[in-house]
């Protein structure tokens, strides 16, 4: 167990092209992304490269079974204002009223309004405009849903009502959908959801913090720095301990009457 701190650093940079074989027998490389291609090619390869693995769905479910999503008591009733508004059904067209983002976009089922979700606490995610759309309306309107999510098994739907502030479900989500000019059985997924995202960054985000990614560390011995023996699993209890004996308190505690402690046996 444990990690290696003198190990070479690499770096993993993935591109994506597309083979297009003649009937010669021979093949050319396009280049991705390629606006010049058929809008349906276009699509067939955005659908493969958004395409989840399988291991990554077994995580994503068991990341959805784990998160126990509650019905939102504010759907029943869901107060939906008249305003002349409708939202194109086309992805290309959503963008965020304040800041233009294309990408992590909230549609407040009541207002008809579209803004960007909050930042995620590694800094990506967005503005926070959907939330601050909530604040200045009176916290009138709490329910949101995420847009390129939607699909007709459903979508990210998130209460900000302070009594909820999560995750929720809408059985009338449909409807409230329809109001604003979308059809969610003519949907398609377009976006990751808040289980992908948070499976992605647990992936991605965590581990590099764990072994230091990218940094030049130089390798440190003797008293204090010198790892306790690893037993072949022990080696996160052992790092615990080590973080634990570094401090005075414990210390003297524990290490400087420790003579005293083992002649006591």
């Amino acid at each position: 167990g444990g990690f290696l701190s003198d190990e070479q650093k690499y770096q993993t940079n993935k591109e994506h092209c597309l083979l297009v074989f003649m009937e010669d027998g021979s093949s050319v490389e396009v280049g991705l992304p390629c606006p010049d291609l058929p809008e349906l090619v276009l699509q067939a390869v955005e659908a493969i490269i958004a395409h989840q693995g399988a291991a990554t769905m077994d995580q994503v479910d068991q990341w959805t079974m784990d998160e126990d999503v509650p019905v939102s008591k504010y759907a029943e009733n869901l107060v939906q204002l008249d305003n002349g508004k409708k939202i194109s059904p086309d992805p290309a067209t959503w963008a965020c009223e304040e800041s233009g983002m294309k990408e992590n976009l909230w549609l407040n089922l009541s207002t008809g309004h579209i803004g960007s979700g909050r930042p995620m606490w590694d800094g990506t995610g967005g503005t926070g405009a959907a939330l601050k759309h909530f604040n200045e309306t009176g916290q009138m309107y709490p329910l949101v849903v995420k847009l390129g999510t939607i699909t007709p098994q459903g979508a990210d739907v998130h209460s900000y009502a302070p009594d909820e502030d999560c995750l929720v479900k809408d059985p009338h989500l449909g409807t409230h959908l329809r109001h604003w000019g979308i059809n969610i059985m003519h949907m398609t997924k377009t976006d990751k959801t808040i289980a992908e995202m948070e499976v992605e960054l647990n992936k991605t985000y965590d581990f590099s913090k764990i072994t230091e990614a990218g940094a030049q560390l130089e390798p440190l011995y003797g008293a204090g720095f010198t790892g306790i023996k690893n037993l072949g699993n022990s080696c996160y209890i052992n790092s615990v301990l080590q973080v634990l004996f570094s401090l005075p308190e414990l210390q003297q505690r524990y290490f400087t009457p420790a003579h005293q402690v083992f002649q006591s046996i």
